[in-house]
């Protein structure tokens, strides 16, 4: 039993040091890529770092001025709260583009990190290569690493939540789930995920895991009511999530549109321009 717990303890010394290296070496090339550029590569990036500014100055209620003929006007209604409080540190040191630059370095590192920590126990110390081997492959992940948007932190919670769900940690998950949807535009997915999960636990198990549906749904419900804006919050996500897609609109998206020639997005030429 000492043995045992000796090695277990080995091995997770091991994945946490695997985790540091990919921080320090994603981070890094994230900071080789972005010092040359005098700006960021993404003009939401601006937006996100104006908010973050806002909220030093005047809190993180009331409404947004600059919006004033929007849904946004009355009640700001931030889909993305708590990206903007993680921004607000960098932007209280800096009102420039570095501290943009900064918080992408950071935010690509922790990236890096928790890929690494938990593909470690099956690749082993090339857990440390794999993150710097999605971004060298993957041409749409790789530019979305490039830009300042809460994605990049959406990312990192739904890696963490499929680990939590398959180890059935149904109260961790609520408690993700609380503040995934205080993080990003698109919380319900985590929710989706969920309802996906107890369907194939249903089908290849025979069994219905009521707490993989029950404690998601009460994170979320809880971070709806929590937020400082509501329930302007929860107008803005039924105008963006869900009703924009029964209309059509002259912008929906344009980084998943192709281009001309078919041979990408536009969000895969425009940092290479």
């Amino acid at each position: 039993m000492g043995a045992g717990s000796g090695n277990g303890t080995g091995r997770s010394a091991r994945e946490t040091r695997d985790a540091v290296a990919a921080f320090l070496i994603t981070g890094a090339v994230a900071l080789a890529v972005l010092l040359p550029f005098r700006t960021l590569f993404d003009t939401d990036a601006y937006y996100h770092l104006a908010v973050a500014g806002r909220y030093l100055e005047h809190g993180l209620r009331g409404g947004l001025e600059w919006a004033r003929a929007s849904a946004m006007a009355g009640g700001f209604g931030d889909k993305e709260l708590l990206f903007h409080v993680l921004l607000m540190p960098f932007v209280a040191v800096s009102r420039s583009t570095a501290a943009g630059k900064v918080a992408l370095v950071l935010l690509n590192g922790v990236i890096g990190a928790v890929i690494a920590r938990l593909f470690s126990p099956l690749l082993g110390r090339f857990a440390v290569l794999l993150p710097l081997g999605f971004a060298l492959t993957a041409t749409h992940y790789s530019t979305r690493l490039l830009r300042l948007r809460p994605e990049l932190v959406s990312l990192v919670i739904v890696l963490v939540a499929v680990v939590l769900a398959g180890r059935g940690r149904h109260r961790a998950l609520g408690v993700l789930a609380f503040v995934y949807t205080l993080f990003y535009t698109g919380f319900h997915v985590l929710l989706l995920l969920c309802l996906l999960w107890f369907a194939w636990e249903a089908w290849a198990r025979r069994v219905r895991p009521w707490p993989l549906l029950a404690w998601p749904a009460l994170g979320t419900a809880l971070g709806l009511v929590a937020h400082p804006q509501f329930p302007a919050n929860v107008r803005v996500w039924l105008l963006q999530g869900i009703l924009r897609y029964f209309v059509a609109l002259p912008d929906a998206g344009g980084e998943m549109v192709l281009s001309a020639s078919g041979s990408g997005s536009r969000s895969t030429q425009a940092p290479c321009a």
